[in-house]
């Protein structure tokens, strides 16, 4: 029964910090200015985890991020993207 007291916890920081780990993949992949992009997407989500997260933990909405955090990774989805496919910010 410990552990589902924990459940709610470990849910909310996974659904946050997701976008933190899948951004920190491709950075080691990266190099130029993607690279750049991608340590501004991991920082920016990580302010957005510790806010949802901090939130959720003082009793709050555990989606009250969520917008934000789902915002983000649409971004970095899409100018990694664009970012991928210009030879200039490959190099």
């Amino acid at each position: 029964h410990a552990a589902q007291a924990g459940l709610p916890h470990v849910m909310v920081a996974i659904s946050y910090l997701v976008v933190v780990a899948a951004t920190l993949a491709w950075l080691e992949l990266s190099r130029g200015p993607l690279r750049l992009l991608l340590k501004v997407i991991v920082v920016l989500g990580l302010a957005i985890a510790v806010g949802g997260f901090g939130t959720f933990a003082a009793g709050g909405d555990t989606r009250l991020f969520a917008l934000a955090n789902n915002l983000i990774a649409v971004f970095g989805l899409v100018e990694s993207l664009r970012a991928a496919n210009d030879p200039k910010a490959n190099s």
